[in-house]
């Protein structure tokens, strides 16, 4: 009877051991499916996010273009032209960029104040300041780049656009603007492929015989933000044609633009 007894305890044992060997291979299953469950959603869901990205980094770029055009026409308001695209001295040497020039009109008079204007942008003391590059200047996408204090924004100079980077062309008005082309379909900032130091006196030089500057860079080959002289903000797709983008690079070239459906 003892020896039936010790047998009967075995027994339990051995089933008690296979039935917890038995439930730690089912949750082991069950942990496992749920895992691959999720991995297969957050693989499913990475597209649509990374394009919620895209357009969220799109979107702050186009905020960023309008409060620009907004201290555009504020500058032109006070000064009666537009800014002119490089600030030169008296001896024709270029020293900074309208950027610099439209920190008052961004609210940035306390870094405005700490630039010597008669020094170029790379002076000890204005070098100094390109670490206090104004939010407007930049995107969230451009945080971890290698430089970190450039920027996209830039404005066309030279055969017949808005701006020029000859000393002896005067600014535009934008009575002038609107009374040639007109201020709807005249380009005034874009978003160009290359950054540059945000106060470094440097856009993108054109000429219609040549080929066009590349712009993008925020979005790759999604296309590009840009800035109308009227201070509207637009989105062009890459698959507009060349020939529509130098119309309105130029601000006299009574060219007919018609825009895209």
């Amino acid at each position: 009877m003892i020896t039936q007894s010790h047998d009967s305890s075995g027994n339990e044992k051995r089933n008690e051991r296979l039935f917890l060997g038995q439930a730690i291979v089912t949750l082991g299953l069950e942990i496992f499916v749920s895992v691959m469950i999720v991995v297969v959603i957050i693989a499913m869901l990475l597209p649509f996010l990374a394009e919620e990205e895209g357009v969220s980094t799109r979107t702050q770029s186009l905020n960023n273009l309008h409060q620009i055009g907004i201290a555009m026409h504020d500058y032109a308001n006070n000064h009666k032209t537009f800014p002119p695209a490089v600030v030169y001295d008296q001896h024709g040497k270029p020293l900074y960029s309208w950027r610099v020039l439209l920190l008052p009109y961004l609210e940035e008079q306390a870094l405005f104040a700490q630039f010597k204007l008669d020094e170029p942008w790379d002076s000890p003391n204005n070098k100094q300041l390109l670490e206090q590059i104004p939010h407007v200047y930049i995107t969230q996408w451009q945080r971890d780049v290698k430089e970190p204090y450039s920027t996209h924004y830039q404005v066309f100079t030279g055969g017949g656009a808005m701006f020029e980077a000859d000393p002896q062309s005067p600014p535009l008005s934008l009575k002038q603007i609107a009374s040639a082309d007109g201020t709807g379909k005249t380009l005034m900032v874009v978003e160009a492929a290359e950054p540059v130091p945000w106060s470094k006196p440097q856009d993108l030089p054109y000429s219609p015989d040549q080929s066009l500057p590349r712009l993008g860079g925020l979005f790759h080959k999604k296309g590009f933000n840009v800035l109308m002289a009227d201070g509207s903000g637009r989105w062009f797709s890459p698959d507009l044609d060349e020939k529509t983008i130098r119309a309105m690079i130029t601000w006299n070239g009574g060219e007919q633009v018609k825009w895209p459906e």
